[in-house]
């Protein structure tokens, strides 16, 4: 996650919580954790090839130059 931050990937996200929990990436609304919750697709940890895809999902946005679906929940 740390080195997904400080990619290029990342620079439209700023000012925001983030949550990893094992295999489960979130968001955090306020001081609590928003209902949406992004699996890894393995099901064991996120990879960095997908933590871009998940936060733009759970934010509900394509920033430019995202291609292909979002994952479906």
């Amino acid at each position: 996650m740390v080195a997904w931050l400080q990619s290029a990937q990342s620079s439209w996200l700023t000012g925001q919580i983030l949550r990893i929990n094992g295999d489960k990436l979130s968001r955090i609304q306020g001081f609590t954790e928003a209902p949406s919750v992004y699996h890894a697709k393995d099901g064991a940890s996120l990879t960095f090839s997908e933590i871009g895809q998940a936060v733009s999902w759970l934010y509900g946005t394509l920033p430019r130059g995202l291609a292909g679906p979002l994952p479906v929940e």
